[in-house]
């Protein structure tokens, strides 16, 4: 969706993705693979988090990978805190060499009142809301799964044990 929605702005959208040869989101340019992650995160405006929280992604956006981002770049977590380095997020953002982070979630949830990042002005928190559902929306997906279940079936939508998630 969020490819979908920077094509549709105009923007030059690239994607990372576990396995680079599976099919691109629409209106990916290109997809980057795990082991091209520098190359993937160099000139980019905005990073757009969206992976889940796996042994892999824990701490995938360190120092080296926010010093490959441009001083105007904005970073957009809606995923998980703990993908991204903290401590190393906020040297970013108060040195300057970063321009901004739009924060839905974070390693301590809820974000203490202490937390530097309250009063930056390069940073927007929102209250860990970016996955909201409608009542409706979550109901077309658990009543078909539930169905399933109770006619002795595999439901749809599983987890993976093996990925994390």
């Amino acid at each position: 969706q969020v490819a979908s929605v920077g094509e549709t702005l105009g923007m030059e959208v690239r994607g990372l993705r576990r396995d680079p040869e599976a099919a691109a989101s629409p209106g990916t340019v290109r997809v980057f693979g795990p082991g091209e992650l520098t190359q993937f995160l160099a000139g980019l405006d905005i990073l757009v988090l969206t992976l889940p929280l796996t042994a892999d992604t824990q701490g995938l956006i360190g120092p080296r990978e926010l010093a490959s981002l441009g001083s105007s770049a904005v970073v957009i977590n809606v995923a998980r805190g703990a993908i991204v380095d903290q401590v190393a997020l906020l040297d970013a953002l108060s040195s300057g060499h970063l321009g901004g982070a739009v924060l839905d979630t974070f390693v301590a949830e809820p974000l203490p009142e202490e937390s530097p990042l309250w009063d930056m002005p390069n940073v927007t928190i929102t209250p860990h809301m970016a996955g909201e559902a409608a009542a409706s929306e979550v109901a077309d997906v658990c009543a078909p799964n539930i169905a399933s279940f109770l006619r002795g079936e595999i439901p749809g939508i599983l987890v993976n044990v093996s990925r994390g998630y």
